[in-house]
């Protein structure tokens, strides 16, 4: 592996620190009325629940730094309000619901393509289903302004399979939820959030834990909020990470079965009957990173994306779309 991918540790290990960005704080308002805030309470999981700051006017001779007091207040309140919902627990229920159609091992280590059709093909039963138990979650996410740092202090991730539940959060489920004009939800707030946590997880070894390694169903999660990004150089790392996923398998393929730890030599039993199989898909991983790189290539963007991010299309991204131009379902 080469450039950003060797970063990546052998073995897992929990991360306390790493470098984050830092959201910026709420500009102060020149002139405007100035607003006291009230929020509703965190509702679990399960429940139907929308977060919302109402911020009745109040008089005008109020000091301009307490307007940004208030947002700040509001934005820890709901961050504190968020250790009781984003729990281990939760993480645990995602990931059984995400994987719950694969229904023995086998399917993990190499899942059918008609398997793998539930996660990547525009499915409304499955969405609503997303959006009942787990918009409350975003929602509130959205509502914390959460980041990768804060995320990490909350949860403190220490299990491989614990951090792919929160690489599917982040990355995975609201692409579910937010569809259409919404999706800019996805790329403005969670999309830079879920490739900070996908750096650590893949920096703590969780990708290539043995409980991952060689689970395509488990694995490949890792490295879609690189596929995700608008930037060439994560492109690049996501064109590496798959390589080498697909060259770990291949070396596990080409051994006799003998070596290694039980679980290894279970993924080994499964995989060498099947080698023609796990080579396609492993393939059709590394194919659809070179799609998305090249339109990143051409256009330094996804012309796709342009309407709900309020970008206005260039002549070529124009004629890209109107003559079947790759658009990955729209919000992906």
């Amino acid at each position: 592996m080469t450039g950003r991918s060797a970063c990546i540790t052998p073995a897992f290990r929990r991360v306390q620190t790493f470098p984050l960005s830092t959201r910026s704080q709420p500009q102060k308002r020149k002139g405007t009325r100035h607003q006291t805030a009230s929020v509703q309470p965190v509702a679990p999981p399960s429940a139907h629940w929308s977060p919302v700051v109402v911020l009745p006017a109040v008089d005008d001779d109020d000091d301009d730094e307490d307007d940004v007091s208030i947002v700040v207040a509001v934005i820890t309140h709901a961050k504190a309000r968020l250790k009781e919902t984003l729990t281990s627990d939760l993480l645990e229920k995602l990931r059984r619901f995400w994987f719950k159609h694969l229904n023995t091992d086998e399917s993990y280590i190499l899942p059918q393509r008609s398997q793998m059709g539930r996660w990547f093909y525009s499915d409304v039963d499955f969405d609503e289903a997303c959006v009942k138990r787990f918009r409350p979650v975003t929602e509130a996410m959205k509502s914390a302004k959460i980041t990768a740092r804060d995320i990490l202090t909350i949860v403190r991730p220490f299990t491989p399979l614990q951090w792919l539940s929160l690489v599917l959060l982040l990355d995975q489920v609201p692409r579910n939820i937010y569809r259409g004009p919404e999706s800019s939800t996805v790329f403005k707030f969670f999309d830079p959030v879920a490739r900070e946590i996908a750096q650590h997880a893949i920096n703590a070894g969780a990708a290539t834990h043995n409980r991952i390694k060689y689970r395509v169903a488990y694995r490949m999660w890792f490295y879609l909020p690189f596929m995700h990004s608008e930037d060439l150089a994560l492109h690049d790392l996501a064109v590496a990470q798959y390589q080498q996923m697909k060259a770990d398998f291949e070396k596990l393929m080409a051994d006799d079965g003998t070596a290694g730890s039980d679980d290894q030599r279970k993924c080994w039993g499964v995989l060498a009957v099947q080698k023609e199989a796990a080579r396609d898909l492993l393939e059709t991983n590394c194919d659809f990173e070179t799609k998305h790189r090249d339109i990143i290539v051409q256009f330094g963007r996804y012309p796709h994306r342009n309407m709900a991010m309020g970008r206005e299309s260039t002549a070529q991204e124009k004629k890209y779309l109107e003559t079947g131009g790759e658009t990955f379902d729209g919000a992906r």
